[in-house]
């Protein structure tokens, strides 16, 4: 572990201000370092006591728990102020045989640990020596640290790297039945899509990246940047936001340390995704891109059964969402084109120019199977699939007559137009269940059933189920390193919606929502999120299916 324990004052504090400072936030710092420290008490007495081959047992779970935790803390006390421009950074790395890779959080070997200790005593020696902390500190901080170093821990073997794989043959049948019921769920869902209950976000758009080092950058482009709605309607002088969503998103709001996903605190800005939708923005997000495959997304391992892992599976979910974005990318430069009725010199005028000017060579290039992800359609349809499942198993929960959808409380109007309007999207044939169509059923239901059996194949499966969790939280954050607000925004939200769709069909147990002792309710954000992907992704596959018609017309 290494600390790095910085302070520094504002240009003409005193001596004795500095003195005072200096001791307050070093005695912060060390109360942040032992609580660390107890958290790895646990860790290091069950390697000490345990047999060797329980030690390589359990070595994986432990060291990811261990970071699981220890990454809380920082994120709490990452920047602690104490008067004037006081701040400490506190910078933990675990350095191990793959270079603290992201993907394999492992417990460093004993040399690494010896040689960290050595560091830590010289680091709280040296505060001592400066500050008023007392000697019993340093000596519970160096003996922690020796007794880390002592312990048998191993690390788990190396894994190498691989890209999303392909989806199973298996779900032809239903991309199939998906192609030929598709526009008239696109049709309700877009309607869908103007309801308030479905429109509004408070989102936060000043996070900062914590993932990237990242030069600031401004997307000077009109169609990058968005704006909260106005608090009311300057026509009506009645509320833009119904006050029943913001106080649903205010009240069921609450903090699960291993959920599904981790939506940013409400707040009084939303954002109108009808006003602001989808669409060509000149932003390039390759950065970030290349982040989420190679850190976020999971890493196979040699000895896995790819075709037995929700691992994979994962994988290609992240690689579907992907796809749906690009689709979306490519439809807007389309509809840019022909704004200008096919005059393609207006991208002169983005801010640096515009490399991306022809919609049918970027499809090729990002979605078709000559492309640079040849599996990319079939992942987004896999991913489309597993959003019509979450929807299908919760319809119950969806249309519950006590579900308040932003309307008054005395509005039965208003209730049952949502209602209405929810019903038709229901009735879609992609969303009907077995007792309806059973080959629709177990066609669509195909890509989920594969990913319940894979979760709960065996006991391990299920425990480790908490590293998709960890990840799927990951690829919502990450979208604070979008630096277009716009793709922020529905980054965001997409993310939000695939999360959603994970907790309803997995859950913590593997069970989702079947497990009633673990289901409760979808919350507002969850479910408007949930049915905007998932009208996200009909409307890409509507894209997807134009662009492959025209290509082979040769259009």
């Amino acid at each position: 572990v290494k600390i790095n324990m910085k302070v520094s004052f504002a240009p003409g504090a005193s001596s004795s201000a500095s003195s005072q400072h200096m001791r307050s936030s070093s005695a912060i710092g060390i109360a942040i370092i032992i609580s660390i420290l107890m958290l790895m008490v646990p860790y290091t007495l069950a390697f000490t006591l345990l047999p060797t081959s329980s030690s390589l047992t359990v070595s994986k779970t432990l060291s990811a728990s261990l970071h699981f935790k220890m990454r809380n803390i920082l994120t709490m006390s990452k920047n602690i102020g104490i008067g004037g421009e006081t701040s400490m950074n506190m910078d933990m790395k675990w350095m191990n045989h793959r270079n603290s890779n992201y993907n394999s959080p492992t417990i460093p070997n004993r040399d690494t640990i010896t040689a960290v200790t050595a560091n830590i005593k010289r680091t709280f020696a040296s505060r001592a020596a400066s500050t008023t902390i007392s000697s019993s500190t340093t000596a519970l901080a160096a003996t922690s640290f020796s007794a880390m170093s002592s312990s048998r821990l191993y690390s788990s073997k190396s894994s190498s790297s691989s890209s999303p794989s392909s989806a199973s043959s298996d779900i032809q049948p239903g991309i199939d039945i998906i192609q030929k019921h598709n526009p008239s769920l696109h049709s309700s869902l877009t309607n869908l899509r103007n309801i308030p209950y479905f429109r509004y976000y408070s989102c936060d758009m000043l996070a900062s990246c914590e993932y990237m080092p990242q030069e600031l950058f401004e997307c000077y482009s009109q169609t990058c940047e968005i704006y909260p709605v106005d608090e009311f309607d300057p026509d009506t002088d009645e509320e833009i936001v119904p006050p029943t969503i913001r106080y649903l998103d205010v009240s069921e709001f609450e903090f699960d340390i291993d959920g599904w996903a981790r939506w940013d605190m409400p707040s009084d800005d939303y954002y109108d995704i009808v006003e602001f939708g989808e669409e060509f923005t000149n932003y390039d997000g390759a950065e970030v891109w290349k982040f989420i495959h190679s850190k976020i997304a999971f890493e196979m391992e040699d000895d896995e059964v790819l075709e037995k892992s929700w691992k994979k599976d994962f994988n290609t979910i992240v690689s579907g969402m992907h796809s749906m974005i690009s689709a979306h990318i490519v439809e807007g430069i389309q509809e840019k084109i022909d704004e200008n009725d096919g005059d393609t010199s207006f991208f002169d005028e983005y801010d640096g120019g515009c490399k991306w000017t022809d919609p049918k060579e970027e499809y090729v290039r990002r979605l078709s199977v000559n492309g640079e992800t040849p599996d990319a359609i079939q992942n987004m349809y896999c991913t489309f699939m597993l959003l019509l499942s979450a929807v299908q198993s919760s319809r119950e929960y969806i249309m519950d007559a006590s579900i308040n959808f932003g309307c008054d409380e005395n509005d039965i109007e208003c209730d049952a137009s949502v209602r209405a309007a929810l019903e038709d999207v229901l009735s879609s044939p992609l969303l009907q269940n077995m007792n309806d169509d059973s080959n629709i059923y177990s066609s669509i239901n195909v890509a989920s059933s594969n990913l319940h059996d894979h979760a709960v194949r065996d006991e391990q499966s299920k425990h480790n189920l908490w590293e998709a969790r960890m990840r799927s939280r990951e690829l919502l954050r990450i979208m604070n390193c979008v630096q277009c607000n716009k793709c922020r925004l529905h980054g965001k939200i997409a993310a939000m919606g695939i999360s959603t769709a994970l907790q309803l069909l997995l859950g913590k147990s593997g069970m989702g929502i079947e497990n009633q002792k673990e289901f409760q309710k979808i919350h507002r954000v969850e479910l408007a999120a949930l049915v905007t992907t998932l009208a996200k992704f009909s409307n890409a596959i509507e894209f997807c299916m134009q662009m492959e018609k025209e290509i082979q017309e040769g259009g």
